[in-house]
Protein backbone atom coordinates (compact mmCIF):
# COMPACT_ATOMS: atom_id res chain seq x y z
CA UNK A 1 0.00 0.00 0.00
CA UNK A 2 2.95 2.55 -0.61
CA UNK A 3 5.67 3.56 1.89
CA UNK A 4 3.70 6.14 3.86
CA UNK A 5 3.58 7.85 6.78
CA UNK A 6 0.94 7.23 8.95
CA UNK A 7 -0.26 7.69 12.11
CA UNK A 8 -1.89 4.19 13.30
CA UNK A 9 -0.31 2.51 15.34
CA UNK A 10 -0.49 -1.71 14.74
CA UNK A 11 -1.22 -3.32 18.19
CA UNK A 12 -0.05 -6.78 18.13
CA UNK A 13 -1.42 -9.57 20.85
CA UNK A 14 1.20 -10.54 23.25
CA UNK A 15 -0.21 -11.46 26.77
CA UNK A 16 2.37 -11.41 29.17
CA UNK A 17 4.23 -14.48 30.40
CA UNK A 18 1.57 -16.54 32.54
CA UNK A 19 -1.26 -15.45 30.74
CA UNK A 20 -3.53 -17.75 28.43
CA UNK A 21 -4.32 -17.61 24.93
CA UNK A 22 -7.55 -15.07 26.59
CA UNK A 23 -6.52 -12.05 28.63
CA UNK A 24 -8.97 -11.00 31.01
CA UNK A 25 -8.41 -7.79 32.97
CA UNK A 26 -9.60 -5.11 35.05
CA UNK A 27 -9.76 -1.89 33.03
CA UNK A 28 -8.34 -0.06 36.52
CA UNK A 29 -5.46 -2.88 36.56
CA UNK A 30 -4.51 -2.51 32.90
CA UNK A 31 -4.97 1.57 32.77
CA UNK A 32 -2.39 1.91 36.01
CA UNK A 33 -0.01 -1.04 34.61
CA UNK A 34 -0.11 0.82 30.88
CA UNK A 35 3.09 2.92 30.04
CA UNK A 36 2.50 6.60 28.85
CA UNK A 37 1.06 7.03 25.57
CA UNK A 38 -0.81 3.61 25.12
CA UNK A 39 -4.32 4.62 25.38
CA UNK A 40 -3.93 7.78 22.87
CA UNK A 41 -3.62 7.96 19.39
CA UNK A 42 -5.09 5.70 16.46
CA UNK A 43 -4.68 1.97 17.04
CA UNK A 44 -5.04 -1.05 14.71
CA UNK A 45 -5.53 -4.15 16.53
CA UNK A 46 -4.43 -7.23 15.55
CA UNK A 47 -6.66 -9.35 17.97
CA UNK A 48 -10.42 -9.15 19.50
CA UNK A 49 -11.09 -6.92 22.32
CA UNK A 50 -13.93 -6.63 24.13
CA UNK A 51 -14.44 -3.60 26.58
CA UNK A 52 -17.78 -3.84 29.21
CA UNK A 53 -18.16 -1.08 31.03
CA UNK A 54 -19.63 -1.49 34.55
CA UNK A 55 -19.07 1.96 35.77
CA UNK A 56 -18.50 5.94 34.56
CA UNK A 57 -18.73 7.49 30.83
CA UNK A 58 -16.70 7.96 28.31
CA UNK A 59 -15.96 7.65 24.19
CA UNK A 60 -14.70 5.53 21.53
CA UNK A 61 -14.16 6.06 17.72
CA UNK A 62 -13.89 2.79 15.89
CA UNK A 63 -13.39 3.03 12.08
CA UNK A 64 -14.65 6.60 12.19
CA UNK A 65 -17.87 5.68 14.34
CA UNK A 66 -18.17 7.51 17.43
CA UNK A 67 -19.55 5.47 20.35
CA UNK A 68 -20.70 6.94 23.55
CA UNK A 69 -20.19 3.89 26.58
CA UNK A 70 -21.97 4.22 29.54
CA UNK A 71 -22.35 1.67 32.43
CA UNK A 72 -23.97 -1.81 31.15
CA UNK A 73 -22.81 -1.09 27.30
CA UNK A 74 -20.07 -3.58 25.89
CA UNK A 75 -17.83 -2.72 23.22
CA UNK A 76 -16.15 -5.15 20.78
CA UNK A 77 -13.56 -4.06 18.39
CA UNK A 78 -12.73 -6.56 15.76
CA UNK A 79 -9.09 -7.39 14.20
CA UNK A 80 -7.73 -5.09 11.78
CA UNK A 81 -10.29 -2.02 12.80
CA UNK A 82 -8.74 1.45 13.60
CA UNK A 83 -9.57 2.74 17.17
CA UNK A 84 -9.12 5.75 19.39
CA UNK A 85 -9.52 5.69 22.75
CA UNK A 86 -11.76 8.34 24.58
CA UNK A 87 -10.72 8.81 28.31
CA UNK A 88 -9.97 5.33 29.61
CA UNK A 89 -9.70 7.15 33.39
CA UNK A 90 -13.38 7.98 33.30
CA UNK A 91 -14.59 4.71 32.98
CA UNK A 92 -13.90 0.95 34.89
CA UNK A 93 -15.26 -2.39 33.97
CA UNK A 94 -13.32 -5.29 32.25
CA UNK A 95 -11.08 -5.61 29.58
CA UNK A 96 -10.80 -8.75 27.63
CA UNK A 97 -8.52 -9.37 24.44
CA UNK A 98 -8.13 -12.36 22.47
CA UNK A 99 -7.28 -13.98 19.03
CA UNK A 100 -10.37 -14.18 16.43
CA UNK A 101 -9.78 -18.11 16.98
CA UNK A 102 -10.54 -19.07 20.26
CA UNK A 103 -13.92 -18.40 19.18
CA UNK A 104 -14.91 -21.92 17.59
CA UNK A 105 -16.00 -21.88 13.96
CA UNK A 106 -19.47 -23.21 14.50
CA UNK A 107 -20.09 -20.25 17.00
CA UNK A 108 -18.56 -17.82 15.41
CA UNK A 109 -21.42 -18.69 12.16
CA UNK A 110 -23.63 -17.88 14.88
CA UNK A 111 -22.02 -14.59 16.02
CA UNK A 112 -22.10 -14.05 12.14
CA UNK A 113 -25.23 -15.14 11.12
CA UNK A 114 -25.99 -12.70 14.19
CA UNK A 115 -24.27 -9.59 12.56
CA UNK A 116 -21.89 -10.01 15.72
CA UNK A 117 -18.80 -9.53 13.30
CA UNK A 118 -19.52 -6.58 11.96
CA UNK A 119 -20.98 -4.94 15.03
CA UNK A 120 -19.22 -3.18 17.89
CA UNK A 121 -21.45 -1.52 20.34
CA UNK A 122 -24.23 -3.45 22.85
CA UNK A 123 -25.99 -0.79 24.46
CA UNK A 124 -26.31 -1.32 28.15
CA UNK A 125 -29.16 -3.14 29.22
CA UNK A 126 -28.70 -3.08 32.61
CA UNK A 127 -26.14 -5.72 33.54
CA UNK A 128 -26.83 -8.58 31.56
CA UNK A 129 -24.04 -8.38 29.16
CA UNK A 130 -21.51 -6.81 31.55
CA UNK A 131 -21.93 -9.38 34.43
CA UNK A 132 -20.82 -12.18 32.00
CA UNK A 133 -17.43 -10.71 31.16
CA UNK A 134 -16.96 -10.48 34.76
CA UNK A 135 -17.68 -13.78 35.35
CA UNK A 136 -15.05 -14.43 32.65
CA UNK A 137 -12.49 -12.23 35.13
CA UNK A 138 -13.29 -14.29 37.86
CA UNK A 139 -13.03 -17.79 35.64
CA UNK A 140 -9.56 -16.58 34.84
CA UNK A 141 -8.46 -16.28 38.25
CA UNK A 142 -9.85 -19.98 39.29
CA UNK A 143 -8.09 -21.32 36.42
CA UNK A 144 -4.66 -19.86 36.57
CA UNK A 145 -1.80 -22.12 35.74
CA UNK A 146 -4.16 -25.14 34.84
CA UNK A 147 -3.32 -27.29 31.80
CA UNK A 148 -6.90 -26.73 30.67
CA UNK A 149 -7.36 -23.04 31.26
CA UNK A 150 -7.46 -21.86 27.62
CA UNK A 151 -9.83 -24.33 27.13
CA UNK A 152 -12.26 -23.30 29.67
CA UNK A 153 -11.65 -19.63 28.94
CA UNK A 154 -12.70 -20.35 25.52
CA UNK A 155 -15.52 -21.88 26.35
CA UNK A 156 -16.40 -19.41 28.97
CA UNK A 157 -16.00 -16.44 26.76
CA UNK A 158 -17.86 -17.78 23.71
CA UNK A 159 -20.65 -18.53 26.28
CA UNK A 160 -20.50 -14.64 26.80
CA UNK A 161 -20.60 -13.20 23.30
CA UNK A 162 -22.93 -15.52 22.21
CA UNK A 163 -25.39 -14.59 24.75
CA UNK A 164 -24.61 -10.74 23.87
CA UNK A 165 -25.20 -10.84 20.19
CA UNK A 166 -28.13 -13.71 20.24
CA UNK A 167 -29.98 -11.53 22.88
CA UNK A 168 -29.43 -8.16 22.57
CA UNK A 169 -32.71 -5.78 21.50
CA UNK A 170 -32.94 -4.43 18.21
CA UNK A 171 -30.12 -6.92 16.91
CA UNK A 172 -29.83 -6.64 13.22
CA UNK A 173 -27.91 -8.81 11.12
CA UNK A 174 -25.19 -7.60 8.78
CA UNK A 175 -25.24 -11.02 6.97
CA UNK A 176 -27.68 -13.77 7.12
CA UNK A 177 -28.19 -16.98 4.95
CA UNK A 178 -25.75 -19.10 3.37
CA UNK A 179 -22.22 -19.07 4.99
CA UNK A 180 -20.73 -18.52 1.23
CA UNK A 181 -22.32 -14.79 2.16
CA UNK A 182 -20.20 -14.70 5.58
CA UNK A 183 -17.05 -15.98 3.13
CA UNK A 184 -17.36 -13.56 0.49
CA UNK A 185 -16.92 -11.37 3.04
CA UNK A 186 -13.80 -12.39 4.51
CA UNK A 187 -12.04 -13.21 1.18
CA UNK A 188 -12.61 -9.58 0.40
CA UNK A 189 -11.19 -8.32 3.44
CA UNK A 190 -8.00 -10.25 2.62
CA UNK A 191 -7.98 -9.45 -1.52
CA UNK A 192 -10.14 -6.22 -2.03
CA UNK A 193 -6.46 -4.36 -3.07
CA UNK A 194 -5.43 -6.84 -5.56
CA UNK A 195 -8.62 -7.74 -6.97
CA UNK A 196 -11.82 -6.32 -7.47
CA UNK A 197 -13.27 -8.87 -9.80
CA UNK A 198 -16.68 -10.49 -8.81
CA UNK A 199 -16.04 -13.70 -10.89
CA UNK A 200 -12.66 -14.35 -8.79
CA UNK A 201 -14.77 -14.05 -5.87
CA UNK A 202 -17.38 -16.21 -7.38
CA UNK A 203 -14.68 -18.85 -8.59
CA UNK A 204 -13.05 -19.04 -5.04
CA UNK A 205 -16.37 -19.74 -3.54
CA UNK A 206 -16.86 -22.25 -6.05
CA UNK A 207 -20.48 -20.71 -7.57
CA UNK A 208 -21.42 -18.85 -10.81
CA UNK A 209 -21.20 -15.13 -10.79
CA UNK A 210 -25.38 -15.31 -10.69
CA UNK A 211 -25.53 -17.18 -7.41
CA UNK A 212 -23.10 -15.01 -5.54
CA UNK A 213 -24.91 -11.79 -6.54
CA UNK A 214 -28.13 -14.03 -5.64
CA UNK A 215 -26.77 -14.97 -2.03
CA UNK A 216 -25.04 -11.65 -1.72
CA UNK A 217 -27.60 -9.57 -2.00
CA UNK A 218 -30.36 -11.90 -0.43
CA UNK A 219 -28.25 -11.85 2.87
CA UNK A 220 -26.86 -8.26 2.57
CA UNK A 221 -29.39 -6.29 0.66
CA UNK A 222 -26.40 -4.82 -1.66
CA UNK A 223 -24.50 -6.51 -4.62
CA UNK A 224 -20.95 -8.46 -4.29
CA UNK A 225 -19.81 -5.08 -5.95
CA UNK A 226 -20.97 -2.23 -3.96
CA UNK A 227 -19.59 -4.65 -0.21
CA UNK A 228 -16.03 -4.76 -2.68
CA UNK A 229 -16.51 -0.88 -3.36
CA UNK A 230 -17.18 -0.38 0.60
CA UNK A 231 -14.37 -2.16 1.41
CA UNK A 232 -12.06 0.17 -0.70
CA UNK A 233 -13.83 3.13 0.24
CA UNK A 234 -13.66 1.93 4.18
CA UNK A 235 -9.34 1.56 3.50
CA UNK A 236 -9.62 5.00 1.79
CA UNK A 237 -10.96 6.71 4.83
CA UNK A 238 -8.38 4.99 6.80
CA UNK A 239 -5.31 6.20 4.84
CA UNK A 240 -7.08 9.38 4.48
CA UNK A 241 -7.23 10.49 7.96
CA UNK A 242 -4.28 8.53 9.46
CA UNK A 243 -1.16 8.85 6.58
CA UNK A 244 0.07 11.71 5.19
CA UNK A 245 0.15 10.76 1.84
CA UNK A 246 -0.91 13.00 -1.35
CA UNK A 247 -4.86 11.69 -2.28
CA UNK A 248 -2.97 11.15 -6.06
CA UNK A 249 -0.85 8.15 -4.03
CA UNK A 250 -3.62 6.75 -2.24
CA UNK A 251 -5.85 6.66 -4.97
CA UNK A 252 -2.77 4.79 -6.81
CA UNK A 253 -2.27 2.49 -3.55
CA UNK A 254 -6.04 1.46 -3.92
CA UNK A 255 -5.36 0.28 -7.78
CA UNK A 256 -6.75 3.46 -9.15
CA UNK A 257 -4.56 4.81 -12.03
CA UNK A 258 -6.28 7.98 -12.54
CA UNK A 259 -7.31 10.29 -9.35
CA UNK A 260 -10.37 11.36 -10.62
CA UNK A 261 -11.67 8.15 -11.27
CA UNK A 262 -10.98 7.39 -7.43
CA UNK A 263 -12.33 11.05 -6.31
CA UNK A 264 -15.74 9.83 -8.32
CA UNK A 265 -16.02 6.98 -6.74
CA UNK A 266 -15.41 8.52 -3.27
CA UNK A 267 -17.76 11.15 -3.37
CA UNK A 268 -20.71 8.65 -4.57
CA UNK A 269 -20.60 6.58 -1.81
CA UNK A 270 -19.71 8.93 0.89
CA UNK A 271 -20.76 12.22 -0.31
CA UNK A 272 -18.04 14.58 0.09
CA UNK A 273 -14.23 14.54 -2.01
CA UNK A 274 -11.29 12.59 -0.62
CA UNK A 275 -10.00 16.54 0.28
CA UNK A 276 -12.89 17.44 2.39
CA UNK A 277 -13.11 14.07 4.46
CA UNK A 278 -9.18 14.12 4.88
CA UNK A 279 -10.03 18.18 5.99
CA UNK A 280 -12.88 17.56 7.86
CA UNK A 281 -11.77 14.34 10.32
CA UNK A 282 -8.32 15.50 10.72
CA UNK A 283 -9.88 18.70 11.67
CA UNK A 284 -12.18 17.00 14.36
CA UNK A 285 -9.26 15.57 15.54
CA UNK A 286 -7.41 18.06 16.96
CA UNK A 287 -10.51 19.11 18.74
Amino acid sequence: MGDFQTSIRDVGYSPDPGVGTVDVTAIADIRDAAADGEFTGSQRLGFELVVAVESGATEHSVDFATYSLTAGDVLWVHAGQVQEWGDIHAVDGVMCMFPTSMISPGDSEVIGVRGGWRRSHWPSSGDRFTRDFRTLLDMQSRVAGSAFADTILAHVLSAAVLAMVTTADGQSSGVVGDDRVRQFRSDVDAHFLTDRSVGSYARRLACSERSLYRLVTAGTGQSPRQLIEQRVVLEAQRMLVHEDAPVASIARALGYDDQSNFATMFKRAVGETPSSFRGQHRTADTR
